[in-house]
């Protein structure tokens, strides 16, 4: 990875870092005083807002990053007008999304009941044309993205650590995530002006197709991610829904840091694409591939083993059901982000959506038969079995799309064996740790176990000579 990659991580990985420091500050505070069952309001709440958030945003967030990476290659106007064609496209499915979420709250009962609070969440919903993440990504401006999340984030915190006191400010919650979003949504809006041409011959057509199939991908996506969510609100109680939440929360809280690699690659693999380098793009994969492999094993495991201490630490006691929900769910913390470079970094660069969405409609399909049959006798176990073998199907899937695409590229490399290899070895200390009960704080029992692993991984690595390691030992070494 030259410099310039590099120097785009890190700032993505201070993002990620944000993202995932934000919920352990936001959410400890917000569960314990919602209590489960109006925590399982907002959470409710925010699943159905997600599927009309990706109506109205139609797909832009991976179209998005593939349609500027290349007109930016070209020449300004270019860029200027299909940008332009983007936004226009965007606040045209925003408004309609708006118009049929609005008819849900009043139509629909079970919304009505909680009406303040999917009126707080249509906020959402019409301003998310104003989604720019995809455009600042694919112009490679980490820096500015990086700014804006610390600011939110802080805004965030502030709102909700001065407003948020009892368990019925479920509604005011919701209002410290989405206002300070909303707000800077407009700075983003007032950022990009001089991108913005309404004079030019706009031709929204050309877009159309494409952003359409993307938008049925990312929506199917979306409904399988937040289904069982979804379903639990409907089939069971908001305490189950503010259980399985936690579960969810704590499992996906580290998939951001891998799959910020992932984002800054895009561009970079596009222009490999364009160029037809073949050599350059397997090599970016292959980073990839090594990274998420490298960290997403051994991060299973302390997981797996630290999991009670994790959900009492940040929820409190009284979520102990979330812990067995939470244990069977993060195999998906390396399936997603395996399905993720599959996808995000291979298929729709090389222009394969509708293979995407023929797996993601697959996915989604296989997900709602699992919860409709698991969900009614089991409940949030039932559904977190659901989430694993729907996201392992759709891997293994978008794997073998990868495999018809790239004839020439090898997934299976020798070397790949030892990240499996220094994982079992660690899960067999795991279990013999596992037996001691150290008398100290949650915190510290978390940070003695989970660093004594990783540094055991870490060792087992550098005894099998592995050669990802010893590459990043060297690149650190020049430094």
């Amino acid at each position: 990875m030259n410099l310039k990659i590099l120097k785009n991580y890190f700032f993505n990985l201070i993002i990620v870092f944000t993202n995932i420091i934000f919920p352990m500050l936001l959410f400890p505070y917000a569960s314990r005083v919602l209590t489960p069952e109006n925590f399982g309001k907002y959470s409710f709440g925010n699943s159905i807002a997600s599927y009309f958030i990706t109506f109205g945003t139609l797909g832009i967030s991976a179209y998005g990053v593939r349609e500027i990476s290349n007109l930016k290659l070209k020449d300004s106007q270019e860029l200027k007008k299909g940008f332009t064609e983007l936004i226009i496209l965007t606040l045209i499915s925003s408004l309609v999304s708006f118009t049929i979420f609005l008819l849900m709250i009043y139509g629909c009962q079970e919304l009505r009941v909680e009406k303040k609070l999917f009126l707080i969440f249509s906020l959402q919903v019409i301003f998310s044309f104003i989604t720019l993440d995809y455009f600042f990504i694919a112009m490679e401006k980490h820096k500015r993205r990086t700014y804006r999340v610390l600011i939110i984030k802080s805004i965030s915190l502030i709102f909700l650590f001065l407003f948020v006191k009892e368990s019925k400010d479920y509604e005011i919650f919701a209002l410290t995530i989405i206002v300070p979003e909303l707000l800077a949504k407009l700075i983003d809006l007032y950022s990009v002006r001089d991108y913005l041409d309404i004079e030019q011959k706009l031709d929204l057509k050309k877009h159309i197709k494409s952003m359409i199939i993307i938008f049925i991908y990312l929506f199917s996506t979306t409904v399988y991610l937040n289904l069982d969510t979804t379903m639990l609100g409907i089939l069971k109680t908001n305490k189950e829904v503010g259980y399985y939440s936690v579960a969810i929360k704590m499992t996906k809280i580290i998939i951001p840091l891998i799959t910020s690699l992932g984002l800054v690659l895009t561009p970079e693999i596009i222009k490999n694409i364009n160029n037809k380098d073949n050599n350059e793009f397997f090599k970016s994969i292959d980073s990839y591939l090594d990274f998420i492999l490298f960290f997403t094993l051994p991060i299973i495991i302390i997981l797996g083993f630290t999991s009670e201490r994790l959900i009492f630490l940040f929820s409190g006691k009284e979520y102990i059901l979330a812990v067995i929900p939470m244990q069977i769910m993060l195999p998906i913390i390396l399936l997603i982000s395996i399905s993720g470079l599959c996808a995000a970094q291979v298929l729709i660069p090389l222009g394969k959506e509708k293979n995407i969405l023929k797996i993601s409609i697959i996915g989604l399909i296989t997900n709602i038969a699992l919860n409709i049959l698991f969900i009614p006798n089991y409940s949030i176990v039932g559904a977190a079995v659901a989430t694993v073998i729907s996201e392992l199907l759709v891997c293994i899937l978008r794997i073998s799309g990868v495999k018809k695409e790239l004839k020439e590229y090898k997934i299976l490399k020798k070397y790949r064996i030892n990240y499996i290899y220094s994982s079992v070895f660690i899960f067999i200390v795991g279990i013999f740790f596992n037996k001691f009960t150290f008398k100290v704080n949650n915190f510290i029992q978390i940070l003695i176990v989970g660093s004594s692993l990783m540094i055991l991984y870490l060792i087992s690595l550098l005894i099998l000579k592995d050669k990802y390691l010893y590459n990043l030992i060297k690149k650190i070494e020049r430094k």
